[in-house]
């Protein structure tokens, strides 16, 4: 009996042990970066603070004409997905996961040329084989397939499952054509047991109309029901706005709103990404603001609460760092909330905090408004003569 007990107090303390062990686990940033060679692009991984960077994403077979950017990592911090972007024959989007450990290869989830058997980039709008919509389908979809050149998929955003008991991530992305500037969201499900992916459906559409503007860029979860995304308002990328939706519901029989952000003229809103300010209550956007000159445009990071209850933008309620100088040369772009809500981490140019080169590379910035309004205390995470971009804070 002695003896048995000396096992179960061992195996006791092996589960305390590996309680405490994942409650610490750091975190961690991934980032896409061109060190390796230029102008290839891979995913890097690095603690929180900068430290103890790693390559993750490239592969000895794999050509130096291959892109591997903007990783996002998921909730549960196993996996990471990420845009692979093909030199050969042409450059076409594909979307691929790979497991944060390491262990393994790079598993390619959608290759998006072709997936549905139509010629037509999955044929959105077009006879069949067409893809679902996720709900009940918006006022006047798209018009007329998708035709005229290389199609891919690119902006993934990995989620939550569809509920608590459900290992089964979801994930965002953009799809479309690059030469008739129209990408759309759509909206899949990663199985982790057959790691394939379920049938995609779309989220949102192009036409071309009052109901339905310009292109839906750069989707992002916000909890696990709403997606925050960039919409431009004509058929090209020109001055895109963040808007929220709510994913639809089983059964719903209307199409879901789409709020806007009110953005004055000649201001683009880029790269939204969702957060709890200070681990509270309420959801907050950051994205960077983008004031176009006559040369060059200047990025802000800015932060935007969200109403609870509706999802839509309260007004009054931004925060950005300043640009007094108005410098064209500085951008400020591509934010990234880490999951304790209380630092923003971000790719930028500038060369004030010992990067010479004037290259982007990843700083982090409280997300408190008093940092924000005043453009700091920031910390480089990054300082080298190379392009480091694409941040994703992840558990």
């Amino acid at each position: 009996m002695r003896g048995v007990n000396r096992y179960l107090w061992v195996f006791v303390l092996a589960m305390v042990m590996i309680m405490v062990s994942s409650s610490v686990r750091a975190e961690i940033i991934a980032f896409s970066s061109d060190r390796l060679a230029v102008p290839e692009q891979d995913v890097w991984l690095s603690r929180s603070d900068g430290s103890q960077q790693v390559l993750f994403s490239s592969t000895p077979d794999e050509p130096f004409t291959d892109h591997r950017s903007r990783p996002s990592i998921c909730n549960d911090g196993r996996r990471i997905f990420y845009d692979h972007l093909s030199g050969s024959p042409e450059y076409v989007g594909e979307l691929w996961v790979k497991k944060t450990s390491g262990v393994g290869q790079p598993k390619k989830v959608l290759d998006c040329t072709n997936p549905t058997g139509s010629p037509n980039c999955f044929n959105l709008g077009g006879p069949p084989p067409f893809l679902p919509w996720c709900g009940p389908a918006p006022v006047n979809p798209l018009p007329e397939p998708l035709t005229g050149g290389p199609c891919g998929c690119k902006a993934v955003d990995c989620g939550q499952p569809a509920t608590a008991f459900d290992g089964n991530p979801r994930i965002l992305f953009t799809y479309g054509n690059p030469i008739g500037f129209r990408d759309n969201i759509l909206m899949a499900t990663w199985d982790v047991s057959s790691e394939t992916l379920s049938a995609p459906c779309l989220l949102t559409a192009t036409g071309g109309t009052a109901e339905n503007p310009g292109n839906n860029l750069d989707p992002a979860w916000c909890g696990s029901n709403h997606v925050v995304f960039s919409r431009t308002h004509h058929l090209s990328t020109a001055e895109p706005t963040i808007c929220t939706m709510a994913i639809p519901a089983p059964g719903a029989t209307e199409p879901p709103e789409i709020r806007c952000h009110d953005t004055p003229d000649f201001l683009d809103e880029r790269y939204p990404s969702c957060g709890r300010r200070n681990g509270g209550e309420n959801w907050t956007v950051a994205f960077a603001l983008q004031k176009t000159g006559a040369t060059n445009s200047i990025h802000r990071i800015c932060t935007v609460e969200l109403d609870q209850t509706t999802f839509d933008f309260i007004p009054d309620s931004e925060h950005c760092t300043p640009n007094e100088e108005e410098d064209l040369t500085i951008s400020w772009t591509k934010p990234t909330w880490n999951p304790g809500g209380t630092e923003i981490a971000f790719a930028a140019n500038m060369d004030e905090l010992g990067d010479p080169a004037g290259d982007y590379d990843i700083y982090r910035i409280g997300s408190d408004t008093d940092s924000l309004d005043n453009g700091g205390p920031i910390v480089a995470n990054t300082t080298n003569t190379d392009e480091d971009n694409d941040p994703d804070w992840g558990p």
